[in-house]
């Protein structure tokens, strides 16, 4: 009887050591302010090389290319915002899946990003260096995303989280890469 009592005192305190030390859903107002600014920018790089195709600087089907993968990054985004909707109604039990699917839909996100970076290919070296820009930022700031999701039971993450910056940071951010670059009609508002 001991024993049983022993177990369960301790499985109580580990439980509220682990509620009390790394269970806040401080992330989730990141990811949610965060990720409509990266969607905005995946988008906006999509208008931007389809006036690039008007001007000539590309092809009619870079810029398909272009606008099906921010199609996608859009998709991508809108599930992990679903995601988290559910996260936040989810039980304890159920979240470490449901971490597990935003975590994917992340990685998702940013090969989707990267593969922007393959598919564009314009003769101009103020877009190209535009697009890489926008592009880097974006791929950090999801990189920085994952790194707040909470780790599943039983893991060790293999570095502190990242702060990613907030949507006033990062519109300002992807405002600088624009404007400085010749294309002011791809900020974000």
């Amino acid at each position: 009887m001991k024993h049983r009592i022993a177990k369960a005192s301790l499985c109580a305190i580990l439980s509220l050591s682990l509620v009390l030390a790394g269970c806040s859903t401080s992330w989730i107002s990141t990811v949610l302010a965060d990720l409509p600014v990266i969607t905005q920018v995946a988008l906006n790089i999509a208008s931007i090389v389809a006036v690039a195709q008007g001007k000539g600087q590309t092809s009619s089907t870079v810029t398909s290319e272009v606008q099906s993968i921010a199609n996608q990054v859009q998709s991508d985004l809108t599930l992990i915002q679903s995601l988290i909707a559910n996260y936040k109604s989810a039980t304890a039990a159920e979240q470490p899946g449901i971490v597990q699917r935003i975590s994917a839909a992340l990685g998702d996100v940013q090969t989707n990003l990267n593969a922007i970076l393959t598919a564009v290919h314009v003769n101009d070296a103020a877009l190209q260096a535009t697009i890489t820009a926008a592009v880097g930022v974006a791929v950090t700031t999801v990189a920085a995303i994952a790194s707040l999701l909470p780790a599943a039971p039983g893991a060790v993450r293999a570095s502190n989280p990242v702060k990613a910056p907030s949507a006033r940071e990062l519109k300002k951010q992807f405002n600088a890469i624009f404007a400085a670059n010749g294309f002011p009609q791809a900020e974000i508002k």
